[in-house]
C-alpha cells in the first residue's frame, strides 16, 4: 500500500508493510503431521471468535481472564478439543503475558493461540501466516477488539456469533489490541537504502491511525480490514523458523541480523566446527537458531550461551552434547534432534521428533512433548555460572518448580478421537546416577546458591559423591592420559586459545 505521509509533501510516497509478528506465529507452532488429528484445515479464527464472544457473554464483558481449569472444561464440552491440547494452548497464552499469573491467563492470548492453529498446513511441517491472516483478517481482528469494553458493549447481545457484525468507527485504546500480533513499517522507497539494520518496526495501532484514520482518534472497521489485506508480507526479521517463505541460507556458520531491537535480532548457527562460546553482548535479548549440527560429514562441537535470550530453536542436530542456554525468556523449541543433551531455563518448552535426547530444564510450564519423540530423559538444570542469580533476577525466573518432572505428550487435537498412547511411556527423568554438573568454559568462582541446590534434589548429593570419586581418579592420571579423554578436540582447543587471548 502506497500512501503521502500527512507531514510530508504530496509527491513523497511511502510504502506501508505489515507483517504478523514472528515471535506470535512461532510460539503457536505445532506441527501438524506429528498430530493424530489437528486443527489445519478448519476455520480456527471463527471458532476462537465464537469462543471468545460466548465466553464474554457468558462472565460479563469485563472478565478477560480465564482460569486452567474453566479452560479445560469449556474446551472439552464447547470445542471437543483434547485435554492435552488444551493445556498445550493455555501454555502458549502464558508464554504471551510478560508478567504470567499462575492461576489465569488473558483470554485474548488464548484466542490468538487457538485462532493461528489454522495457519498449518496438514501435509506438511510449513505453514502459511500471511496467506491466513489474510483470509481471516476481519475475524482476527473482531477477536481482539471485542476486549474493548465499549465495542463489546455495542456488539455482544446474545450468546452466538453468527456473523461479523457492522463495528463502525474504532478509537486509539481499542486499536491497540490488534498490535497483540501484527506489527509494521513505513517505507520510503525513494531512500538510499532499506536495509533491515535501518528499519524502524512500528506498532499496527500507530500506523493504522496514521495512514488509515478518519481522524486523529477513530479508524474505521472497513478501512483497517483494507489496509491489513493490502499490506500483509511475511515478518520481515524472519523469526519463524517454520513459516512457509523461501529462506537464504549462508553459507556462513554463524549469522547475526542487525536491527534497531534485540527482540527482532537473530542468532543463526548451522553446521559450525569448533567449540562455539557465544558472549558477545549484543546476542543478549535476541532469538538464538541453531540448525544441523552433526558429527559425521563436518563435525560440530558444544554451544555456551549463557547470556538472557528471547526464544531458541534447536533443528536437525546429530550427536551434539551439550547445548547450554542461560534463561530463554519466552520459548525453546527442539525439533529433530538425535542423541542430543541440552540445558535451558525457560518459561515453555516444546520437544517435537526427538530420539535419544536429554534435556536438563528449568520450564515455567509443563514441558509439552509431540510427534514421533522416544528415549527423551528430563532432569532438573545443571548449569552453575557467577552470573546466574543475576540473570535469574534480571528476568524473574525461579528455580525449582519442578516442571520437568510431568511433561505432558499432545498426540493430537480432537476429544472424541481415540489417541494412541505410543511414545508416552518413552518420556522418563533422568536416573539419579546419569545426572552431572555441566562445566563452562567460564570462570566460576561463587560457591552454589541454595536455591540451585535445592532445585537439583534428589539429584545433588548421589552426584557430589560420585565428583569427589571422579577427582581422586583424575589425580592418579598422567596428562597425555587427561588429554585423551578430555571431550574437546584439538580445533576447540585452539579455538578457546585465541578466545581467551582476545579477552
Amino acid at each position: 500500500m502506497v500512501v503521502c505521509d500527512p507531514e510530508m509533501p504530496p509527491s513523497r510516497k511511502l510504502k506501508i508493510v505489515l507483517w504478523p509478528k514472528g515471535n506470535v506465529t512461532l510460539s503457536c507452532y505445532l506441527p501438524a503431521e506429528s498430530l493424530s488429528t489437528s486443527l489445519a484445515n478448519r476455520d480456527t479464527a471463527a471458532m476462537a471468535l465464537r469462543f471468545v464472544w460466548f465466553r464474554l457473554y457468558q462472565n460479563g464483558l469485563d472478565c478477560h481472564r480465564i482460569s486452567l481449569t474453566e479452560w479445560r472444561c469449556l474446551a472439552a464440552k464447547k470445542l471437543k478439543l483434547d485435554d492435552d491440547f488444551a493445556y498445550y494452548l493455555y501454555t502458549v497464552a502464558q508464554g504471551f503475558e510478560k508478567v504470567p499469573k499462575s492461576q489465569s491467563v488473558d483470554l485474548l492470548w488464548l484466542g490468538i493461540a487457538l485462532a493461528f492453529q489454522g495457519s498449518q498446513n496438514q501435509r506438511s511441517e510449513r505453514r502459511d501466516s500471511v496467506k491466513f491472516v489474510r483470509q481471516h483478517a476481519d475475524k482476527l481482528l473482531l477477536l481482539c477488539l471485542l476486549f474493548d469494553l465499549t465495542i463489546a458493549k455495542k456488539l455482544i447481545a446474545t450468546p452466538k456469533c453468527n456473523a461479523i457484525p457492522n463495528v463502525g468507527p474504532v478509537d486509539v485504546a481499542a486499536l491497540r489490541l490488534v498490535d497483540a500480533f501484527l506489527e509494521g513499517t513505513v517505507i520510503d522507497p525513494n531512500a538510499s537504502t532499506n536495509e533491515l539494520k535501518f528499519v524502524r518496526p512500528m506498532d499496527f495501532s500507530s500506523i493504522a491511525l496514521k495512514y488509515a484514520g478518519r481522524d486523529e482518534t477513530h479508524v474505521d472497521f472497513d478501512r483497517l480490514y483494507n489496509l491489513i489485506v493490502s499490506t500483509i508480507q511475511s515478518d520481515m526479521y524472519a523469526l519463524d523458523e517454520f513459516e512457509c517463505q523461501r529462506k537464504l541460507i549462508s553459507k556462513s556458520a554463524r549469522t547475526l541480523t542487525s536491527t534497531v531491537l534485540p527482540q527482532h535480532r537473530k542468532l543463526t548457527l548451522r553446521s559450525w566446527d569448533h567449540v562455539e562460546v557465544l558472549n558477545n553482548p549484543v546476542y543478549r535479548g535476541g532469538n538464538l537458531r541453531i540448525d544441523k549440527g552433526t558429527q559425521t560429514a563436518t563435525p560440530t562441537s558444544f554451544i555456551f550461551h549463557l547470556q538472557s535470550l528471547k526464544t531458541a530453536v534447536i533443528t536437525d542436530c546429530v550427536d551434539i552434547s551439550p547445548i547450554v542456554l542461560g534463561v530463554v525468556t519466552d520459548f525453546v523449541i527442539l525439533k529433530g534432534l538425535k542423541n542430543c543433551r541440552i540445558s535451558c531455563i525457560t518459561k515453555r518448552m516444546l520437544l517435537i521428533d526427538c530420539e535419544q535426547v536429554t534435556v536438563f530444564v528449568e520450564a515455567g510450564t509443563r514441558p509439552i512433548v509431540v510427534g514421533n519423540s522416544v528415549d527423551v530423559c528430563f532432569a532438573p538444570y545443571n548449569v552453575w555460572f557467577d552470573a546466574l542469580t543475576t540473570e535469574l533476577a534480571l528476568t524473574g525466573f525461579k528455580l525449582g518448580t519442578d516442571y520437568y518432572r510431568d511433561p505432558v505428550f499432545v498426540h493430537g487435537t480432537d476429544k472424541e478421537k481415540v489417541h494412541s498412547s505410543m511414545g508416552a511411556e518413552s518420556i522418563e527423568l533422568l536416573p539419579l546416577d546419569d545426572f552431572y554438573l555441566q562445566p563452562t568454559p567460564f570462570l566460576t568462582t561463587k560457591p552454589h546458591s541454595m536455591d540451585f541446590i535445592d532445585a537439583l534434589n534428589p539429584y545433588y548429593e548421589p552426584y557430589l559423591k560420585r565428583r569427589a570419586f571422579a577427582k581422586e581418579y583424575i589425580q592418579k592420571l598422567t596428562q597425555p592420559e587427561i588429554e585423551l579423554i578430555s571431550p574437546l578436540s584439538r580445533i576447540d582447543i585452539s579455538y578457546l586459545k585465541k578466545k581467551a587471548v582476545r579477552h
